[in-house]
Parts: structure tokens; C-alpha cells; sequence
């Protein structure tokens, strides 16, 4: 069946690079190159994700011509089970290659598929110009030695997320450690929904390991935490982080170790003794419901979530793992009673936030952060936790 409309060039380039770039990577080819190809795996898995958001098949066949010289390779595209695209590129062999030799169009029937397949081609091309960057990049990492180099090298690419996504499973595929350094540099930098993201791909690469999901379920326990005890307390959180699996910690603890001593004995103290400075508040304070852009509903519930499901992997396997997992939700569970408390810039006697005038004296009452809910500083005009602008009209 053919059709009297002709397809845009663009349109037929679209359905060409698609088909050749989930052929590059479909599992057969994984297979005849080696399971163990750096990326290749998780890019597949990418691939299908996007491919599936769009609903829309794109595929590809060799057509070997029996009396001619040149051979065809035809390509198909199917939105919801119709073929709406269909057409014949002619090429020199029976090995599949780059083409755009239009011999014949044979189906095309216009529609909003046409805007999906768009889309899934520039999502895909990025994926494609990531892999290419995040190649080069695990190199420069390998000798950047500083947070600031760290996150630098990464914000340099692209498209930040996917490199991310792209770095934690390269380094999944030899030894997952090297994801804690960059954990740790994007939160010293003040990029905390960076380094939950880290946490976040290192639960969908070990779904069954209860240990990476007890580290998820900690970052959104610690921005619930932060909203109800002073931001020094903050400095715990982090090492709740560390003790669920300090040998995953080591790589930054090492880092650390050389480069501030203070901040390491903070961590790694004798049931941490040491001081936390004003620094060490200002890196760990960051854990806040307004850095994980989320409402403190979704941050409680996905912290169950995950330390739910950490103790059912857990149960029978890892005592250790079952038992922090258990804690961390009992911990959970008693939060919601925690008040969070003002103190009085008179007498210095204690108040529920929400109260606007002391008990005690009836001097008025620092106000609440909106967003956080950490107490604000008289006359303040910013939040000293997360920047928020406060209101100094009340």
C-alpha cells in the first residue's frame, strides 16, 4: 500500500537514526561484543525507556536483493500496533550501516506520532552525545581531587542527570565504591538533589541490596530530621549514612582524611567527640525538604518505603542490614512527635513553633522558616538553613 503524502527528509532521518542507534545497542550485539561493555547494558535499558514512553516501535530489516547490485534495508515504524511508516533505503551490503539512499516509500500516514518519534530522537541523541562525554569523563575524574573538581567536570557536560545515571552504572560495572566520592562532592557543593540522584541509581541498579536503600530512605529521614531539631543535629545524619555501609564510605572518608582532618574526626570520632564547626554545619545542613524539592508527606513516606522494603530484603540474610533498617523506621515513626522548638530572644525559655509570643514573658517569638521549618534569627531576611526569603511583615 502506498500513499500519495511524502514524508519530510527529517522524519525518515529520525526513524533511520533510531533504528540504528536501539540496534547498537540491543542485546544481541551486547552479546556478540561481551555482557561486560562498558555502559552498554544500562544505555539499552535507557533506550527501551524511551522507546516505551512514547509508544512507538521503530525497527529495521535486511532485504538481500537476488539479481542486483545494491541490497535494501527496510525500515518500519508502528504507533499502537499500526505500521504508520514504512520505507526502503538501498545500501551496498547485507551488513546493517548508516544509509539515506531512499529507494521507496511504501506506507506513511501522518499524525501525532510524528511529534513522539521527534521527541524520542533528541531524547536519544542526548543519551548518545552522554555516553560519548561520560567516556571521556571517567578519565578526568580519575584525577580530580577536589568536590569543586568533581562536580565541575560533571556540570561541564550535557545533560547532567543522564551523565550521573551513566557514571554510577559505569562504575557499577567494576566496583561501585567510586560512586560514594561523587555522592560526597555534590553534597559538600551544596548539590543535594545530585547526590540523591546518586542514591537513587544505585537502588534501581541493586533493587535487592537493602543496604543502598536504607542510604535513599537516610537522605529523606534527614531533611525531615532538619525540619524539627536545631541544623547542628544534621551532622548525625550523615553518619546514620555512613555506618549502614562505611566499607562504600571509605573511598570519601580516605579523601577527607587528607584534606580536612577536622571533618573526618567529626565523622569517624570516637562516637564522634570531636567539635562540628560552623563549616561542617553548613554542609550537612543542606539535607532540607527544600534542597529535595519534595513536601514533608512525600519525604516520611518515601523514607518508609524504602527502609520497609530494606528490612524485608534484609530479613533472614543480613542481620546487620535488618536491624539498621528497623531502627532507622522506628526513628521514622517517632518523628511526626517531635516538636520542633523556639527559643525566646528575651529569656531563652522554650517554645512550640507556631506560637507568636513567649509564655514566659510574653516577648515576641522568632518566626519558623516556611520551608523548612528551621527557627529563623530575629530581624532575619533569609533563612540561615535553606535561603528561603522569610516574612518579616509578622
Amino acid at each position: 500500500m502506498s500513499n500519495a503524502l511524502t514524508p519530510s527528509k527529517e522524519l525518515l532521518d529520525n526513524a533511520r537514526f533510531l533504528a540504528g542507534y536501539l540496534y547498537a545497542y540491543s542485546p544481541q550485539m551486547a552479546k556478540s561484543l561481551g555482557e561486560d561493555v562498558l555502559l552498554r547494558p544500562f544505555v539499552g535499558e535507557l533506550l527501551g525507556l524511551i522507546i516505551h514512553d512514547t509508544d512507538i516501535q521503530v525497527s529495521h530489516s535486511i532485504v538481500p536483493k537476488m539479481f542486483q547490485q545494491r541490497h535494501g534495508i527496510i525500515y518500519k515504524v508502528i504507533d499502537k500496533g499500526i505500521i504508520t511508516l514504512e520505507f526502503t533505503d538501498s545500501i551496498a551490503n547485507t551488513i546493517f550501516e548508516d544509509s539515506n539512499n531512499l529507494e521507496i516509500v511504501r506506507i506513511y500516514q501522518p499524525g501525532g506520532w510524528e511529534i513522539r518519534l521527534d521527541l524520542a530522537c533528541q531524547k536519544s541523541q542526548i543519551l548518545n552525545s552522554s555516553v560519548k562525554q561520560v567516556a571521556s569523563l571517567l578519565t578526568a575524574l580519575s584525577v580530580a581531587y577536589t568536590p569543586e573538581q568533581t562536580v565541575e567536570l560533571i556540570e561541564a557536560t550535557d545533560n547532567i542527570p543522564v551523565t550521573i545515571k551513566l557514571l554510577v552504572y559505569a562504575y557499577s560495572t567494576s566496583h561501585d565504591t567510586e560512586s560514594w566520592p561523587i555522592f560526597g562532592a555534590f553534597l559538600t557543593m551544596g548539590k543535594v538533589k545530585e547526590a540523591l540522584l546518586v542514591l537513587e541509581t544505585l537502588v534501581q541498579i541493586y533493587p535487592e541490596d537493602a543496604k543502598y536503600r536504607i542510604a535513599f530512605g537516610n537522605m529523606f529521614y534527614g531533611a525531615l530530621h532538619n525540619t524539627k531539631v536545631p541544623p547542628v543535629d544534621s551532622v548525625r545524619i550523615l553518619r546514620s549514612l555512613i555506618d549502614t555501609a562505611p566499607k562504600l564510605w571509605a573511598p570519601m572518608l580516605e579523601t577527607l582524611k587528607k584534606e580536612d582532618t577536622h571533618l573526618y574526626k567529626t565523622l569517624t570520632g570516637s562516637r564522634y567527640e570531636s567539635s562540628i564547626s560552623s563549616e561542617d554545619e553548613r554542609i550537612f545542613n543542606r539535607i532540607t525538604l527544600a534542597a529535595l524539592d519534595c513536601s514533608y508527606e512525600f519525604a516520611r513516606k518515601t523514607a518508609e518505603e524504602q527502609f520497609t522494603e530494606a528490612m524485608r530484603l534484609s530479613k533472614g540474610r543480613n542481620k546487620k542490614d535488618w536491624e539498621q533498617a528497623k531502627q532507622a523506621l522506628v526513628a521514622l515513626r517517632m518523628i511526626d512527635k517531635m516538636k520542633a522548638t523556639l527559643l525566646c530572644p528575651e529569656c531563652d525559655s522554650e517554645s512550640e513553633v507556631g506560637q507568636q509570643f513567649c509564655g514566659i514573658c510574653g516577648a515576641r517569638l522568632t518566626v519558623g522558616c516556611p520551608s523548612c521549618g528551621i527557627p529563623a534569627d530575629p530581624g532575619a531576611r533569609f533563612c540561615r538553613n535553606c535561603g528561603m526569603q522569610m516574612d518579616t511583615s509578622k
